[in-house]
């Protein structure tokens, strides 16, 4: 996977870091076992349906869930960035006179394991940091989207912010 910038897995080496979609494909990952992304694709896959049934259910949309064992044993932290809505734009066919919307940026899926309840502080910095890069991703999602290419797009140009 390519190197993100402020890629919070290099501040916290002895967590395991994981990014993906609602489709489930990884953004970013730190696994480094040959079975890591699987096992971070299944826990990514039961939040995801956690998420689902608890909005299902009328219980609320679930944003974080926080898995700590009794025995000290691994600590699980995830969070759902949920998608934001997509700016409204002028129409291009309408020369600027009408409006339109372009497709909103993915929801986006956070999980962080620790290696054990004495890593939970570690663990939740690196949970935000890791939500921090979703939220950027999800910027730059809109940003490309708006400019039609990914070519178009540079992440130190304020003007492709609105700033």
């Amino acid at each position: 996977m390519a190197e993100i910038p402020g890629d919070p897995s290099q501040n916290h080496p002895t967590l395991t870091l994981y990014l993906a979609d609602t489709t489930l494909h990884p953004l970013l990952s730190s696994a480094t076992s040959p079975d890591g992304p699987t096992a971070l694709t299944k826990l990514t896959s039961a939040f995801l349906s956690i998420h689902e049934m608890g909005s299902r259910f009328k219980l609320g949309v679930p944003k974080r869930l926080i898995l700590e064992t009794a025995e000290g044993g691994p600590v699980l932290v995830q969070s759902h960035l949920g998608a934001p809505k997509p700016p409204t734009l002028p129409d291009s066919k309408t020369n600027g006179g009408g409006v339109g919307t372009e497709a909103p940026p993915p929801a986006l899926l956070v999980t962080v394991v620790g290696p054990n309840s004495d890593s939970i502080k570690e663990t939740l910095i690196a949970r935000d940091a890791l939500e921090d890069v979703g939220r950027g991703v999800q910027r730059a999602w809109g940003s490309v989207s708006a400019q039609g290419s990914v070519e178009n797009y540079n992440d130190d140009d304020d003007s492709q912010r609105g700033g």
